[in-house]
């Protein structure tokens, strides 16, 4: 088991991979929890500063695969020299849609009142997000930590 390193992680000069973890969340009961619970043990230890923000971030991707992509397939956190990595995919994810929750744009007659605000933490939390295709259907949502990093 190995998590694949994005480009994203090779531009925001994470360095080399310390250690990582995938987890299948298909049957999962609280996918959410299970993956926060992860990140936590992950990075408590060797990234204490990084933690809490990861785990926000990878619950709250984790709970958008949930209620919009058909359900998370799977999560990656990956710890680097310099911070950190997390993929959530999920199984019919569509990256037009999650590119316009986050740019604000009404998506399928839903206002940002509605959908789309959890994309905002992504974005203030993390250091840098993308959204990309998954094979052979959903999306894939990475989102590099940068140690040292203001958020």
């Amino acid at each position: 088991m190995s998590l694949p390193i994005p480009s994203l992680v090779g531009c925001c000069g994470l360095g080399s991979a310390r250690a990582d973890m995938l987890l299948r969340l298909v049957d999962e009961e609280r996918p959410a929890a299970v993956a926060r619970r992860l990140a936590v043990i992950l990075l408590a230890r060797h990234m204490p500063e990084l933690a809490d923000d990861v785990a926000l971030v990878v619950a709250e991707l984790v709970a958008n695969a949930e209620g919009h992509g058909g359900g998370p397939a799977e999560v990656g956190i990956a710890r680097y020299e310099h911070g950190a990595a997390v993929t959530v995919t999920d199984r019919s994810g569509d990256c037009k849609r999650i590119t316009e929750c986050m740019r604000g744009m009404p998506v399928h007659g839903e206002s940002m009142a509605e959908s789309g605000r959890g994309l905002n933490l992504v974005e203030a939390f993390s250091t840098a997000w993308s959204v990309e295709p998954a094979s052979p259907a959903g999306a894939t949502v990475t989102a590099v930590f940068r140690s040292g990093d203001l958020t």
